[in-house]
């Protein structure tokens, strides 16, 4: 997946030096399909667990895919990340050729896919937010269950 990932950057910026806006569509598609698997991964949502408090349950069902696919969430928040620096390589590449559009498209795309990139992994859940407490009694709670389950 990771290959992928490289692959779609790298055809983005070839795609840019060949023709500006050809990188912008190809960036456009990644957008896309990173909406759609966020949408995907936004629409579950984990059951009550009684074991936990209601602050944690309520964490629990509001990010219930960073609990589920801790690795694909980190996945796709990187994702998010390397296609945003790749559109801005895009952006000045299509500077230096006069498509001046390329700052308003990178504008766009920055809030996008930081938007995105939050959303699979929110910074509440990280080290020192506001729902790290709740993080890890899901996590314990997890690890009763499952043994091989190691918090990210």
């Amino acid at each position: 997946m990771k290959a992928l990932r490289f692959l779609v950057c790298a055809a983005a910026l070839g795609a840019a030096f060949y023709q500006p806006v050809w990188g912008w569509g190809i960036i456009a598609s990644a957008c896309t399909l990173l909406l759609v698997i966020l949408l995907t991964f936004k629409r579950r949502s984990a059951p009550h667990a009684p074991e936990i408090s209601e602050r944690a349950n309520r964490v629990l069902q509001k990010h219930t895919h960073v609990f589920e696919a801790p690795l694909a969430s980190k996945f796709y928040a990187g994702t998010a990340t390397w296609v945003q620096l790749t559109g801005l390589i895009v952006a000045l590449v299509g500077l230096s050729r006069g498509f001046w559009w390329g700052l308003l498209l990178f504008a766009g795309v920055y809030v996008l896919l930081r938007f995105v990139a939050r959303s699979f992994i929110p910074p509440s859940l990280c080290q020192g937010g506001s729902e790290a407490e709740e993080r890890d009694e899901i996590w314990e709670m997890l690890a009763r269950y499952s043994p091989d389950i190691e918090a990210t």
